[in-house]
């Protein structure tokens, strides 16, 4: 029986990731066609797609540290695709994604209506493209956010990260913030080979899913290398601190309790 009701919750939550994305979709088509077509208006509707979302599926989300105000740069290891969302109830920005992402049946769709910087990271244009697209998000005045992994993993530390953001950062003098996702179950995180639905309706059958997002501190400088080394050392100085696993036991902040459900800011 416990079987049979963790099946069904599965479904339920994937049916309802469908509906709450093609609302999303149609609620900012309709507005586009109003002419409030903005990055910001976009990423308004992106964030509260993911508010619904991290609710509708059940997500534990537990916030350490506050994002920074302003135009900065969020990088972040990379465990699911669960992290897009988690991140993006907090902030509402932009994205680097992988090309792949955008021809996903749905949510491909709505990355791309989503203010999405897609990348090829085998071709040295796609990846010259995608700095520019970056900095283009970011003279707007919208945050932006990428997984200098460029893959998601369930090492319990964090691959090698790609330079591109870093550069970025050095190049334009944005700030970074470094920011740590840890999940309760090594089994929560999606390996990209893994198929989707499978993982999904396995991990999503569970009443609950426990993700914590940490935020560090802003970074700056003008020497990539120096930027990429102290991101990683805040990162995984954070996925070392208890880092992934047992996270249902770990209090939420003071500072989320103020207006805040499960950890997550509710939407007015």
């Amino acid at each position: 029986m416990e079987k049979f009701i963790g099946t069904v919750r599965a479904w339920t939550r994937l049916s309802g990731l469908l509906v709450i994305t093609v609302v999303t979709v149609a609620r900012l088509k309709l507005d586009r066609l109003l002419g409030r077509n903005s990055l910001h208006d976009t990423a308004g509707f992106a964030q509260i797609w993911a508010r619904t979302l991290i609710a509708s599926l059940g997500v534990k989300l537990t916030v350490r540290g506050r994002p920074a105000r302003g135009t900065v740069l969020y990088l972040a290891n990379h465990r699911s695709y669960i992290d897009i969302p988690a991140i993006l109830s907090q902030v509402p920005c932009a994205f680097l994604a992988k090309q792949e992402v955008g021809t996903w049946p749905v949510l491909g769709y709505a990355t791309r209506l989503a203010n999405t910087v897609f990348v090829n990271r085998e071709c040295r244009l796609s990846r010259k493209a995608a700095r520019a697209g970056a900095v283009n998000v970011l003279k707007q005045g919208l945050p932006f956010a990428a997984f200098p992994e460029g893959t998601t993993s369930n090492t319990p530390g964090a691959l090698p990260f790609y330079n591109g953001m870093f550069e970025v950062a050095a190049e334009h003098g944005y700030r970074i913030v470094p920011v740590a996702i840890e999940y309760g179950d090594l089994k929560d995180a999606w390996i990209d080979e893994d198929p989707f639905a499978g993982h999904f309706l396995d991990r999503f059958s569970q009443p609950r899913l426990h993700v914590r997002v940490s935020f560090g501190p802003e970074l700056s400088g003008r020497d990539a290398q120096e930027l990429k080394l102290k991101t990683r050392s805040w990162i995984l100085s954070r996925l070392s601190d208890g880092g992934d696993a047992g996270l249902d036991s770990l209090p939420v902040p003071a500072f989320a309790a103020e207006g805040m459900e499960d950890g997550l800011p509710m939407v007015a």
